[in-house]
């Protein structure tokens, strides 16, 4: 039974995140082409677009955290900038010791690794519930 829930949960984590990567896709897609804004200036506002639907969409349908006291939703969003920026720093580290040569690849590893303790911390500190859930 908790290898089925977990496995549900991996799932809408999953989703989550590819729901969340296009909305920040199609952000910067309409702010780029249908707003003729900058490349640069479309990524950096899709960007926190895409930052905030991640957080909520983990949230409530990733972890089905309801709650919605300031206090909470506070120390919920102050936690997960900090993972945020600590994957930033993390990536651009692990890319600075790659060889040029595998960019690529070394970018899908950092992900991989982001993503995987992310879940983690997701489920264990940032959205953290005390309460039982049926699924």
């Amino acid at each position: 039974m908790k290898v089925k829930k977990s496995r549900k949960l991996l799932i809408r984590y999953i989703i989550a995140g590819g729901i969340s990567f296009g909305v920040e896709l199609g952000f910067l897609l309409f702010i780029y082409k249908g707003l003729g804004l900058s490349g640069e200036l479309s990524t950096a506002i899709s960007y926190w677009i895409g930052f905030i639907s991640a957080f909520f969409l983990q949230k409530l349908l990733t972890f089905k955290d309801y709650e919605k006291t300031m206090k909470n939703i506070s120390k919920q969003l102050v936690t997960y900038c900090i993972l945020v920026a600590f994957n930033y720093i993390f990536t651009i580290v692990f890319i600075a010791f790659t060889p040029d040569s595998k960019l690529i690849f070394a970018r899908i590893v950092a992900l991989l690794l982001t993503t995987t303790w992310n879940f983690i911390l997701y489920k264990k500190v940032i959205f953290k519930t005390t309460r039982t859930t049926n699924d």
